[in-house]
């Protein structure tokens, strides 16, 4: 009969692995508190200026108090979402989010 082993060196480097991966998978990404932050919005492409978690933005020189004013300006159109027109790029992922995830009070 054969004896066998754990190689338990080899099994807690490979779990310690693991739990460190699930942390970083489970981490939500760190919260944007830098304001100003420069937004875009994809159609047509340009840029404003995010004051605060609140909405104030300036766009083309113009003060906003709402993200929404600022993207009826931006698009031309008689209605816009600021909050879902205007986007970020997070500065640690890299990934694109709409302005709505900074949104004060927001769920």
């Amino acid at each position: 009969m054969t004896k066998c082993s754990i190689d338990e060196e080899w099994w807690g480097e490979l779990i310690g692995n693991m739990e460190e991966l699930v942390e970083e998978m489970a981490e939500p990404e760190t919260a944007v508190n830098d304001f100003p932050l420069t937004v875009y919005a994809s159609n047509p492409a340009i840029s404003a200026q995010l004051l605060d978690a609140n909405g104030h933005m300036i766009f083309n020189g113009k003060s906003y108090r709402s993200p929404s004013g600022a993207g009826q300006d931006a698009s031309g159109w008689k209605s816009c979402n600021g909050w879902t027109y205007w986007r970020y790029q997070h500065p640690h992922t890299g990934a694109w989010h709409t302005i709505q995830e900074l949104r004060k009070n927001s769920n």
